[in-house]
């Protein structure tokens, strides 16, 4: 199809603003030369702000840590403090703990392929993620809130 002289320029700056939308309205992102990839909404930085299991609050009782969830399916977790060696090694007040993860549009498997994994349900609402299920026997809760 043949446009003549402004009517060429007026299409094609309709035809860019149609596609900027489209890809601004996309949950995948598209690397130039390369494949379409889906965006994972866990990867990102977690502060921890509450760890409820056996019924007791870690946070609040004084367990700071940060979740860092990578796109290469890896974690880490970033403790500040751990008087109770609830994410650290026993006697370890704080400590960096690595690994591989997986995930579903519903579930995380922390240590997955690993004899420790734990695979618990997650729901992200705006910038707050929360974890529910069991680890090691007991009922947990986490909450996380993105690290802007």
């Amino acid at each position: 199809m043949r446009f003549p002289g402004t009517k060429r320029a007026a299409v094609t700056i309709t035809l860019l603003g149609a596609l900027a939308t489209a890809v601004a309205c996309s949950d995948e992102i598209v690397l130039e030369g390369g494949p379409v990839v889906p965006v994972n909404p866990l990867v990102a930085e977690w502060d921890a702000t509450g760890y409820t299991t056996g019924g007791t609050d870690q946070v609040a009782a004084g367990l700071s840590f940060r979740l860092i969830l990578a796109a290469n399916n890896s974690y880490s977790f970033v403790v500040k403090s751990d008087l109770d060696g609830i994410i650290c090694n026993q006697g370890q007040t704080a400590c960096t703990v690595t690994g591989p993860f997986t995930s579903t549009a519903t579930t995380i498997t922390i240590d997955a392929g690993r004899i420790d994994a734990f695979t618990l349900n997650y729901t992200i609402v705006d910038a707050t993620m929360t974890w529910t299920g069991t680890i090691n026997g007991a009922t947990t809760t986490v909450v996380y809130t993105r690290v802007p």
